[in-house]
Formats: structure tokens, sequence, C-alpha cells
């Protein structure tokens, strides 16, 4: 997740825009999420924390979240992670230096699209804008979805993608055999016994 804070409510003023990306184990990234708004500090915090709270609850997922650093984000830290503990919305934020310009350091994410490794989903809401910005970009009017996208990649880009569960491994005759004879099954001649009739009656109806 990463966001580019504007505080602005003019009609031709910056956008506020934060997106979540997921990454699968292929390194395969996702744009899932995206908000994009002109509002002042109260409106801002209340989007960053509902993006926080949709998807920080996910079983297996590991949120990072990133935002610029700036006299924005200084002037909004404060009340950001005020609010973030009165909703019990734990998440560690990485503050990222701004060390190149908007073009390099949107290198990464036209890379990734390049070798399609970045996708987005016919079905969201915002896909029409996102085409906008990046079709146009540098020398759009608004690139605000690009810087947001860009921080995002370079987070995801430092990470080791989850590798996919190991599927269970069935027990074989010879563990369940093992088992009764050392005492886990019970132990004994007649359960050995049926244990090996259990697994022969099973290969002979499936073959496995």
């Amino acid at each position: 997740m990463a966001w580019d804070f504007a505080i602005s409510e003019k009609q031709r003023a910056d956008y506020t825009v934060g997106v979540c990306l997921l990454q699968d184990e292929a390194d395969n990234l996702y744009l899932v999420d995206l908000v994009r708004f002109q509002g002042d500090s109260l409106r801002i915090s209340n989007e960053f924390i509902s993006m926080i709270q949709r998807w920080s609850g996910h079983p297996g997922s590991s949120l990072m979240l990133g935002v610029e650093d700036g006299q924005i984000w200084k002037s909004l830290k404060n009340m950001l992670t005020y609010q973030m503990r009165e909703e019990k919305a734990y998440v560690a934020i990485e503050v990222m230096q701004a060390l190149t310009d908007k073009e390099s350091r949107a290198r990464e994410l036209q890379g990734r699209m390049q070798h399609r490794r970045m996708w987005f989903l016919d079905s969201s809401p915002w896909l029409s804008e996102v085409k906008r910005e990046l079709s146009r970009f540098p020398a759009g009017r608004n690139d605000d979805i690009v810087d947001a996208l860009s921080w995002a990649v370079r987070l995801a880009t430092g990470k080791k993608p989850k590798r996919r569960p190991a599927a269970k491994k069935m027990k074989s005759w010879k563990d369940s055999l093992s088992e009764y004879i050392s005492g886990a099954g019970g132990g004994g001649h007649m359960s050995a016994f049926q244990i090996l009739q259990r697994w022969i009656l099973r290969w002979q109806t499936t073959g496995s």
C-alpha cells in the first residue's frame, strides 16, 4: 500500500491517491484498491484508515505501507498515527525518500508492465482514470496515480514473494504401520494386520 498526498480542495489542484497492490507467489502485482480525491487533512486521515482496515485483516497477508517523505507527510504524521492507535490499525509505515525524479521512479512500474508482472482488473471502477494517467505520463496534467503506483511497486520490489504452502503429504501404509508399531496407534499384531487390510482395499479401489 502506498500514498501520494496533496492537501487541497481546489478544482485544478493535485489529488491525494492511495493504492493497494496484492503480490502473488509468482511476483505478479495486482491493483486491487485505489482512492483518489481532493480534500483536507481530515478526509485524508479517514480514507487512510479505511483502506488499512479493508486490507489488514486478510488471512496470510503481510501489509506494507509506504509514504513519501516531505512537508505534507510531516504535517499529517501526528494526526494519522494518532488515529491509527485509536482505531487499532497497527501497520508499520515506511517513509521513502524521493532521491530521483518522477520519471526515474516510474521505471520499475514501467518494467513490470512490459514484462506482464503488473495487472489491472477490467471490472475496476478506477481503470479508466489509471489508463488516462499512465498513457499521458509524464506530460499529463495529473500524475498522482502514477506516483502512488511507483511507490507501491518499489515496496513490493524489495519484498520476497510468499511461497505457496506445500501440499500436505498423504500417509503411506508404511507410515501408518510404523506409528502402530511404535505405540502411537495402540500397537499389537491385530492392529497392524487391520492397517494392511485397509491399504490393500484402498489400492484395489483407487489405485493409489
